[in-house]
């Protein structure tokens, strides 16, 4: 969030849950329930191109900047810089 990668949420919200993609696939192995689960998503997945939408790469270039170029998103990390440069 500091850097603008994340959206701004309050951080009581935050729950680290560490490794999750081990989590799901050790949960996966070990159930049959949740593998046909995995296998519906995987067979309901598309795909499309970001690179055609216009809107995503303007989108993708703004972001490129740390933190993010448009600070009203981050009301919290503004607050922060202008702690420190005061």
């Amino acid at each position: 969030m500091s850097v603008g990668l994340l959206p701004e949420v309050d951080t009581e919200k935050i729950l680290y849950v560490g490794n999750g993609s081990m989590l799901g696939a050790w949960m996966s192995e070990l159930s049959n329930h949740i593998r046909k689960d995995v296998v519906e998503v995987v067979r309901r997945m598309t795909s499309f191109e970001l690179s055609e939408v216009n809107s995503f790469k303007d989108q993708y270039i703004a972001s490129l900047f740390l933190p993010h170029t448009d600070m009203s998103l981050f009301p919290q990390v503004k607050n922060r810089v202008s702690q420190v440069e005061a």
